[in-house]
């Protein structure tokens, strides 16, 4: 579900309004120079990202839309969802707000957009305004069981557990036998706390070579408490993907269990230095936990300090620093 970053949003005066959508032109013909143009802006946006200049990458995609001429195709499309990603980050949250709901103005049923803007809600502490958009985006596509777990993780963490387990049970039905099947099936289980049903379809995920099964096999036997095959599971998880951030997580949870903190330390930092991974938030909030087992409460303290200025809505971790300003 999660794309590495999406974005762009294209901006043009249309009845006296600016729109960062153009309406999608009759004429599909490219001025090959406005292409190249175009082209070489969302590199530069791409580029800015990559040396964390949010600000100048999100001028350099708008620059980049100008030139596409009210056409609207899929590289539009992708430069809208970079777009909104870097606004975000450079803490123009409600330009990411203005980006996504161009989108969805533009298609409807974009669930892509009605996800991203629910997770940035959530984010945010907007709780109402995240539900909304996430089931909308369920609402518009219900046949997607990734889609289906995504949307029920973040409403689980919401304490909406009662919506999140009704969406997981319809993700449940119509069963299937292909390895993607069997590992989302098997993966709804999981989120559903009943880890045999899950072990049972994610074997048979694994078994047919699907990759992904074994992290989440690893996920369900850390869930039973069985450390020495979650262990196992990431280990072998990694062998197969070098660098992947969410089995080098889950590795330092292991680590931690053990009381293994500096090896949990580089392990979550090594994910950290990754571009963008998917899962950021939990690997600075372990961060910071590893370094309050290891007594660095100054470290936490400054860790936290810039992980609050990034997620202002974890009101957990605005209670725990406030004890670490104790410390």
């Amino acid at each position: 579900m999660k794309r590495k970053s999406y974005s762009l949003s294209i901006i043009m005066t249309l009845m006296g309004v600016l729109f960062c959508m153009p309406l999608l032109s009759a004429c599909s013909s490219r001025d090959p120079q406005a292409l190249t143009d175009e082209l070489a802006y969302r590199q530069l946006g791409l580029n800015k990202m990559e040396q964390g200049d949010y600000g100048g990458a999100a001028e350099a995609f708008s620059d980049a839309l100008d030139e596409s001429l009210a056409i609207i195709e899929p590289l539009e499309l992708d430069i809208c969802y970079y777009k909104a990603k870097v606004q975000e980050l450079s803490g123009d949250i409600q330009g990411a707000y203005d980006t996504y709901q161009n989108l969805i103005s533009y298609n409807k049923k974009d669930y892509k957009a009605y996800y991203l803007r629910g997770c940035l809600h959530l984010r945010q502490g907007e709780q109402e305004e995240a539900k909304a958009d996430l089931l909308a985006a369920i609402k518009v596509n219900k046949t997607d069981r990734s889609l289906a777990t995504n949307v029920a993780e973040r409403l689980s963490s919401m304490g909406m557990q009662s919506d999140a387990n009704d969406i997981l049970r319809q993700a449940i039905k119509g069963g299937g036998t292909s390895p993607a099947d069997l590992r989302q099936i098997g993966y709804a289980y999981y989120l559903l706390g009943e880890y045999e049903l899950a072990r049972q379809s994610l074997d048979k995920a694994a078994g047919q070579g699907d990759t992904t099964a074994i992290l989440y096999l690893a996920k369900t036997y850390e869930a039973e408490g069985n450390t020495e095959q979650y262990e196992k599971q990431y280990q072998t998880y990694l062998a197969n993907h070098d660098g992947d951030t969410v089995a080098l997580n889950g590795m330092a949870l292991a680590k931690i269990e053990t009381g293994e903190y500096e090896e949990a330390l580089s392990l979550i930092q090594t994910a950290l230095a990754k571009e963008q991974p998917d899962n950021l938030q939990e690997l600075k909030r372990n961060e910071i936990a590893i370094l309050e087992y290891t007594l660095d409460f100054a470290g936490a303290r400054e860790k936290m300090e810039s992980y609050l200025k990034d997620y202002p809505g974890d009101k957990e971790a605005a209670k725990e620093y406030e004890f670490l300003k104790t410390r």
